[in-house]
């Protein structure tokens, strides 16, 4: 679980900040989805990490981008 959450991952393509102050980074779309459901399951049980990926999506940001967004 830590190697998503490390410093590096301020330079990932995407990020997803959770509102624990996680940062989860990755590469591509699909790998950010997996990510931040992984964190869900493990730091927010209460929560379902069946979360859809669209609404993953849509939270996260892209570095980059004008608009921070994929």
């Amino acid at each position: 679980m830590q190697s998503h959450l490390s410093a590096e991952t301020r330079t990932a393509p995407l990020t997803l900040r959770c509102e624990c102050g996680a940062l989860i980074g990755a590469d591509r779309p699909r790998t950010l989805v997996e990510l931040t459901r992984m964190h869900i399951g493990e730091f927010h049980p209460d929560i379902d990490s069946n979360v859809p990926a669209d609404l993953i999506l849509a939270m996260a940001e892209r570095s980059g981008s004008p608009e921070g967004r994929p």
